[in-house]
């Protein structure tokens, strides 16, 4: 955001999403609010070179908590939302001798992706049917309990 001429996060976020791993500057064009055509353009090209520093830094922080968090034995990981998404290269860099599971291989229904979010919605998705499984599972042995 520093780099950025005091962009917000919230303007920032979607447009960083949107340019995607190459960073395409189209997708950062309505950012800009300079008045002229040089300008815009300048302005778009720091925002790209602000991305393109920043991404680095953000995936060696992720890395470096995630190394310290997850047991040293761990035998599979389950990426989720959209920050997995974003850092995919990185991840599968970091973790290749680690079997990667990207978003659990699950489908947001469309009927609870009302604003578009996609893969965004995975962690908690899965956690949301984790749980509901486990809540099933214990009322049908307090059920089977009670017969």
């Amino acid at each position: 955001m520093s780099k950025t001429s005091g962009l917000s996060l919230k303007r920032l976020t979607p447009a960083i999403v949107e340019a995607g791993d190459e960073v395409r500057p189209a997708a950062l064009l309505r950012l800009p609010r300079s008045t002229t055509r040089e300008l815009r353009a300048a302005d778009v090209q720091q925002i790209v070179a602000a991305i393109k520093s920043a991404r680095p830094e953000y995936a060696k922080i992720l890395i470096s908590w995630l190394d310290e968090t997850l047991p040293l034995d761990v035998e599979e990981i389950v990426f989720c939302g959209g920050t997995a998404d974003y850092l995919r290269k990185e991840l599968n860099e970091h973790y290749d001798r680690i079997p990667l599971s990207w978003n659990a291989e699950l489908v947001i229904p469309k009927a609870l992706d009302t604003f578009g979010l996609g893969n965004r919605l995975a962690d908690v998705y899965g956690m949301f049917l984790y749980f509901s499984s486990l809540v099933n599972t214990l009322s049908n042995r307090d059920e089977e309990g009670a017969a």
